[in-house]
């Protein structure tokens, strides 16, 4: 629901984040991994995207169930007011843009590429609020490496920044 509200930021993102990515030679999660995914949330190429929900489940379905029948600013409006009585819902979205590398790639090389990245996609990671990562996992995994939520165990070299954070005084 929370990624409704925002979809047209999160997409906009998501579609720099990968243009960005596949001009330099780097793609999305290969096929075996996509079939063997089992997540909560929204999963696209390139961005798993979730959020907790509220702990009262009568409530949810109460408050938040016909807001899911609207459409445009009514959606938005609803939502809105929704996300200002629960902020815990806002606070906890998470959105994750994933990208592979080629097992044979030089680490650092990815590191440095993954560095530099943050500046040209800064702006539009933080057209949302969101804790965002970018993370980079070499593709040397099959779907026996992926955990119960469907994410790779951590044993694989993965490369990560937080997005949205980039600072040019640094």
């Amino acid at each position: 629901m929370m990624y409704k509200r925002y979809e047209p930021e999160i997409e906009q993102a998501r579609l720099k984040f990968k243009s960005e990515v596949e001009k330099n030679g780097y793609y999305a999660m290969n096929e075996k991994l996509q079939k063997k995914q089992e997540f909560n949330g929204v999963t696209k190429q390139f961005l798993n995207f979730n959020t907790d929900s509220i702990d009262d489940l009568d409530k949810f379905k109460k408050e938040f169930k016909p807001v899911m029948h609207l459409k445009g600013d009514a959606l938005n409006q609803q939502l809105q007011s929704l996300i200002n009585k629960y902020p815990q819902i806002q606070k906890n979205m998470k959105s994750e843009f994933i990208a592979y590398y080629d097992k044979g790639e030089n680490r650092e090389t990815v590191a440095n590429y993954v560095w530099n990245l943050q500046k040209s996609i800064n702006d539009v990671m933080q057209s949302y609020p969101s804790t965002k990562f970018v993370q980079f996992y070499k593709d040397d995994v099959s779907p026996s490496m992926v955990d119960g939520n469907g994410r790779l165990k951590s044993d694989t070299n993965v490369i990560s920044i937080e997005g949205g954070k980039y600072n040019e005084n640094k």
